[in-house]
């Protein structure tokens, strides 16, 4: 029986986005080395320079060691930004896949797949408040919004999976009151 499982992106993804900003880079050097562009394209290299070379760089630094998720005997942690969001098993509800849809423009739409993790009592997660969940109803216009939400778009790693993941948890520390649906 498994004690924790730490579920992050893998070494490709991680390598394609390194590969990815440093083409971008070079492009924006090559950009700003011709003597004949006026200021505002030297601007938009140095722009390009600075965010994909310094805030790309800190992105892959952060995405490479920060997991997407842990599951472990005590309850799920979610992390976010520089901090986490933990919520204990007993105070789980339900788990369901959630798909949301953002309008993307010019009547585009884009549809985005995560896992909702919803809960009891919203003031017994560590790191997630009542102003985040007004904010998120607020964003996807969901009346009923999952307390910690498991994002695994850009991840490669399957929802199928996690949700797997989840189940064995569930029946290992069946806590009465949770159910996994999809």
């Amino acid at each position: 029986m498994r004690k924790q499982v730490v579920i992050r992106r893998p070494l490709m993804w991680n390598m394609l986005l390194a590969l990815c900003g440093s083409a971008l880079v070079v492009g924006h050097m090559f950009i700003l080395q011709h003597e004949d562009n006026d200021i505002f394209l030297r601007f938009i290299a140095i722009a390009g320079i600075i965010f994909f070379g310094g805030g790309g760089l800190l992105c892959i630094i952060v995405l490479a060691w920060k997991p997407i998720v842990v599951i472990s005997s005590e309850g799920i942690t979610v992390p976010y930004g520089w901090g986490k969001n933990f919520v204990p098993w007993e105070n789980v509800e339900k788990f369901e896949v959630v798909e949301q849809v953002v309008n993307a423009g010019r009547g585009g739409f884009v549809r985005q797949k995560y896992i909702g993790i919803f809960v009891f009592d919203k003031e017994g997660i560590v790191g997630v408040g009542k102003v985040s969940q007004a904010i998120a109803q607020k964003i996807t216009g969901l009346v009923n919004v999952p307390a910690l939400s498991i994002n695994l778009s850009f991840s490669f790693v399957k929802i199928e999976k996690v949700m797997g993941i989840l189940q064995e948890f569930y029946d290992n520390y069946n806590y009465e009151g949770i159910s996994i649906t999809n």
